[in-house]
């Protein structure tokens, strides 16, 4: 509820269908924030929000907004201005995850890798910055663990989060002069569906592939992860909300024991010996759990 007396804020979020995106709707609501939830799709897959609009009347706006797509980002933007005449931060989170060896990946897929996870989320960002600066608003960007540590068979996701976060650290810098604060939130894992959602790379299942041992430890791994426990996409959501009511947002935080280890490594050891240490935990991670049958089954 909002007790503070000024006008509500405005945050637009996006990949609102599920994971991390779904689980900010109602933590961002309950906090009398005013949310436009944003997905691809939003008249198919939106009905499932609708609970929390009625909860909560009058300050949830659910809209499609696929963020590869020139218009439908202007639309969403268009849609916050008409409804309540401001925007007070962006959290952007919509996002895909394509597996699969450098060789395996095909141009078009890594071009729509790096479209969805970078391109899509910096011009949704460009399209909304005089709306943000208008209010000193906020920008977070989903990151990821891989946006600061390479892991195999995820080259082309890597990439795009590790672009993400370079454009979240020079655009930190160029807008402080005009108050807008940019945060990088980098998740280890959460039980969202996310991994077991992601796409492989057309060439992951051929038994001809020189990595096809490699996309099948992968599968297990992938497997192994979905049924094991892990923190909730709500712990992540709620680290979002305090972030952007916090007077200073840091410029990154990890969320995560396997994302503030990393981070930790990284940052304490020397980079030959964390090199190293990354490289057998990678090695560790791909090694085979069962007994495997063909590679094009253990990927499909």
């Amino acid at each position: 509820m909002n007790t503070t007396g000024r006008a509500p804020r405005v945050v637009l979020v996006t990949g609102c269908s599920s994971g991390f995106g779904r689980a900010m709707v109602p933590a961002f609501l309950e906090r009398g924030w005013h949310v436009l939830a944003t997905l691809r799709g939003a008249a198919e897959r939106g009905p499932s929000l609708v609970a929390e609009g009625e909860r909560h009347p009058g300050r949830l706006l659910v809209a499609s907004l696929d963020v590869t797509r020139d218009d439908e980002r202007r639309a969403a933007l268009a849609a916050a201005r008409a409804r309540w005449g401001r925007l007070d931060c962006v959290v952007s989170n919509a996002g895909r995850a394509l597996w699969g060896a450098a060789e395996d990946v095909t141009p078009e897929e890594l071009r729509t890798q790096l479209e969805v996870n970078f391109l899509g989320a910096a011009l949704l960002v460009r399209d909304a910055l005089p709306l943000l600066r208008a209010s000193r608003g906020r920008i977070i960007l989903i990151s990821s663990l891989f946006g600061r540590a390479g892991f195999p068979l995820a080259s082309a996701y890597c990439a795009s989060k590790f672009a993400l976060e370079g454009f979240g650290a020079a655009l930190r810098e160029e807008l402080r002069p005009h108050g807008v604060q940019v945060g990088v939130v980098e998740p280890g894992r959460h039980r969202t569906g996310f991994a077991e959602r992601a796409g492989w790379a057309a060439a992951s299942g051929s038994a001809r592939s020189p990595y096809a041992s490699q996309s099948a430890a992968l599968a297990e791994l992938s497997r192994a992860l979905a049924t094991s426990p892990g923190p909730p996409a709500a712990r992540l959501a709620a680290v979002v909300v305090a972030l952007a009511e916090r007077r200073r947002m840091p410029a990154r935080v990890r969320v995560g024991r396997d994302a503030r280890l990393a981070h930790l490594v990284r940052r304490w050891l020397p980079e030959r010996l964390a090199d190293a240490v990354w490289g057998l935990a990678c090695a560790r991670a791909l090694r085979p759990r069962v007994a495997r049958g063909a590679p094009a089954e253990a990927t499909s």
